[in-house]
């Protein structure tokens, strides 16, 4: 029983770091995406 509920606490917090991780990753992406486009409209 506390093996299943561990086991679900572990899969739940690995789906928050992977959301923290795509959601830091999507905005570093939008971040060099708008650097490149200032740099080429300068």
């Amino acid at each position: 029983m506390t093996e299943k509920i561990d086991k679900e606490m572990q899969q739940e917090m690995e789906l928050q770091l992977h959301e923290q991780y795509a959601i830091n990753n999507n905005a570093n992406l939008g971040s060099v995406v708008s650097l490149i486009i200032t740099m080429l409209a300068v």
